[in-house]
């Protein structure tokens, strides 16, 4: 309706300038004693600058209107996502930093098992979610394999992370641990480091991660509940995203 009312109005504008050019006294009143065609012209600039300020402030009013109804749906997404996340979360054994004012979402429990796994986990702290991801390596063994790159492998697909560690010991998260009974090799990182690889993983067959070391190498076939969990902490990425990594409470 508006866009047809814009029309009527500027074809009004045409006609009377055409009009006006070639007969003045039909555009104006009886009373203009000597209307030319000067007027005509004058009055019809004036007319079409009214027309087009006219149609421009209506054009931004209504833009205005869109503007704010994205920003509504916006923060009704963004609550969704947040509350996603909290289901989540709420799901994951959690424990409290008294120290540093934090909770931390281990799915592993107080104590890492002495198996292989790949874990996501999550540190809160003042509505803000840190999600990191954690590779174990666990042997009962002599040999290390120190590895210090990472292949995700599934039917369709390869991804290979360089870890960037010193003789695959230490740096770029990359960690090692003596205990009783055995001995860990360890990769933390944030999550979105190895979100190509989990993503990867997650939706193709026959996933597996193959912690490469210079002399040596381990691979890990990723088992169906592993897998489960790591659909999760892909879910908590994509909602950390949308929510700005804070939970929403309003």
């Amino acid at each position: 309706m508006y866009s047809v009312v814009v029309a009527l109005i500027f074809l009004f504008i045409i006609l009377f300038f055409v009009i006006g050019i070639i007969s003045p006294k039909r555009v104006f009143p009886k009373n203009e004693q000597n209307p030319n065609r000067k007027k005509v012209f004058l009055s019809t600039i004036v007319m079409l600058i009214l027309f087009f300020i006219g149609v421009a402030l209506t054009n931004k009013a209504d833009d205005s209107i869109t503007s704010n109804n994205s920003t509504v749906v916006t923060v009704e997404q963004k609550k969704e996502k947040s509350n996603e996340l909290v289901s989540i979360l709420s799901q994951v054994p959690q424990y409290e930093d008294k120290v540093e004012k934090s909770v931390i979402y281990k799915p592993w429990g107080e104590q890492i098992p002495a198996q292989d796994a790949v874990y996501w986990y999550a540190i809160s702290k003042d509505n803000f979610i840190n999600e990191r991801i954690k590779i174990v390596n666990f042997s009962d063994g002599i040999d290390w394999v120190f590895w210090d790159k990472i292949i995700f492998s599934t039917d369709q697909n390869r991804w290979d992370y360089e870890i960037n560690s010193f003789a695959g010991q230490s740096g770029g998260g990359k960690s090692t641990q003596i205990v009783m009974g055995g001995k860990y090799e360890f990769l933390d990182v944030p999550f979105e480091k190895l979100v190509p690889g989990i993503k990867m993983l997650i939706e193709g067959s026959n996933p597996i991660i193959r912690l490469q070391g210079d002399k040596y190498k381990f691979d890990y076939v990723v088992p169906d509940n592993q897998i489960e969990h790591l659909k999760a902490g892909y879910k908590v990425y994509e909602d950390l995203k949308a929510t700005g990594g804070m939970i929403i409470d309003k």
